[in-house]
């Protein structure tokens, strides 16, 4: 080749154009830095001059157009931003309602029973029908009275001509009047009830017209287990009811002569319900005295319920030398209401009613008359006593030697007195009756039996809510 070009002019020329070429190429590039050699050496050179700084002064720069991944999260921050913000202002609002609830909580009564056996005791002693031994037995402990065993006795019926209604009605009311005005002294005998729930006692008494009964209570084997007085009934009807009337209304008076209790003559006296038919209780009458020397309550099967009176007794014309004991029964601070007060008590939501479960209303305390905690609500039809004790509170647990009822859905006792106590609401109902289960039963059904939500945090802040809007408005 070299020979050629010494030899070849053209060829030579072509050489050296392409020479100059080559030099012109090389020296129009711009000599510049080398190539990173690593990864974070090039990391840092696509950051440019904001990979110097430092990070801790990163959240005061103003963000630019040019920075693409911070733009692109810009939504979800906002998003976040009103979340918390919501957060915190319900936060707020729940803190001032739950702080602004009302503090008063519910007072919790572990069994009413006790305080109800009380008002229902000092309420037998007001009703002339009712049995001095079943009102003082109702205030004694009902386990001591416990006796299965104990057989039911009663002196022979009548066997002489029959009263008309007008002699049978003369009789008892003549009985009404003795029940006040005839002082005597003597022992009674009481069987009460049927098979496991069967009770029976005895008492010494000594009553002393216009002033009470001294008496003595005991146990089916003799123990005594309380003394003390009960206040005599009072001349006037109980509460604004008559007595008499409602027997009258809902009875037929019937009955036989020639009868014998404890030696002394005695005249019979029936009442057959209008209602069954069947005779629902049966006294005998002292001819002498009027005074009631015996008396039976009967089921609507005709079952015998109770059996009571005397074993012995002496007239005494009101006479007694003997000093008055303490009272059995304890005063307490309750306050006696007429009964056209009860519209006012239902009114204010208390469950006050004229007539339930086809007893009137004859008797009605409180425990204070303006905003009281409790009412006491005594029922009769003249046989059948029920009180009825409604109050504000929480039931801690089912009572003492209670039971589970599924027909009267409350915790019943059985004893002199039938027992039944349940929660509804914020309320604690107990009844209690001298008269059979379906009695009860009847009673507790007309009654509330509210469900009892238990208390939650959103309930004491709306409850809070509710008062500060309450205070705002009015």
């Amino acid at each position: 080749m070299v020979k050629h070009l010494s030899r070849c002019a053209d060829c030579r020329e072509d050489v050296e154009g392409l020479f100059r070429l080559r030099q012109l190429l090389t020296q129009g590039a711009p000599a510049g830095p080398a190539a990173p050699g690593t990864l974070s050496d090039r990391l840092v050179s696509i950051a440019g001059p904001r990979a110097r700084r430092p990070l801790s002064s990163r959240p005061f720069e103003q963000s630019t157009w040019a920075d693409l991944p911070r733009e692109r999260h810009a939504p979800l921050r906002r998003t976040a931003a009103v979340l918390a913000l919501v957060a915190l202002l319900t936060a707020t609002v729940g803190g001032i309602g739950y702080a602004a609830a009302p503090t008063d909580q519910a007072p919790l009564l572990s069994d009413p029973a006790p305080q109800v056996r009380t008002e229902f005791g000092a309420a037998l002693a007001q009703l002339p029908t009712a049995s001095t031994l079943v009102g003082a037995a109702a205030l004694v402990d009902q386990a001591a009275l416990s006796a299965p065993d104990a057989e039911l006795d009663a002196p022979a019926p009548a066997n002489g001509p029959e009263l008309s209604l007008v002699a049978a009605t003369n009789w008892l009311r003549r009985a009404f009047e003795a029940a006040i005005t005839v002082g005597y002294t003597g022992n009674q005998r009481m069987v009460s009830g049927l098979g496991d729930d069967r009770t029976a006692g005895s008492m010494a008494v000594s009553f002393i017209p216009g002033r009470g009964s001294n008496v003595v209570v005991r146990g089916p084997d003799g123990d005594e287990l309380a003394d003390g007085f009960l206040a005599a009934p009072p001349r006037t009807p109980v509460g604004d009811g008559d007595i008499f009337r409602m027997i009258t209304a809902g009875y037929r008076l019937t009955g036989a002569t020639q009868a014998k209790v404890v030696g002394r003559s005695a005249v019979m006296v029936d009442a057959i319900s209008y209602a069954t038919g069947r005779l629902a209780a049966r006294w005998w009458i002292d001819e002498q005295t009027g005074l009631v020397l015996w008396q039976q309550r009967f089921d609507n099967d005709g079952a015998v319920r109770l059996s009571t009176g005397f074993t012995s007794v002496a007239v005494n014309n009101g006479h007694s030398s003997e000093a008055a004991s303490a009272p059995l029964n304890l005063p307490d601070d309750a306050t006696t209401l007429t009964l056209s007060s009860a519209p006012v008590m239902s009114e204010r939501g208390w469950s006050c009613h004229d007539q339930l479960a086809g007893l009137s209303l004859v008797r009605l305390r409180s425990e204070g008359s303006d905003q009281p905690d409790s009412l006491h609500m005594t029922y009769s039809d003249g046989l059948t006593t029920v009180a009825v004790y409604e109050a504000h509170g929480r039931l801690t647990g089912p009572p003492a030697g209670s039971a589970w009822d599924d027909e009267v859905g409350a915790y019943v006792r059985s004893g002199t007195a039938l027992v039944a106590t349940w929660q509804s609401g914020d309320k604690v109902f107990t009844v209690i009756t001298d008269g059979d289960r379906s009695a009860l039963a009847d009673v507790a059904d007309q009654l509330p039996h509210e469900t009892t939500p238990e208390p939650t945090t959103m309930g004491r802040v709306q409850a809070g809510l509710t008062r500060i809007v309450n205070d705002l408005v009015g």
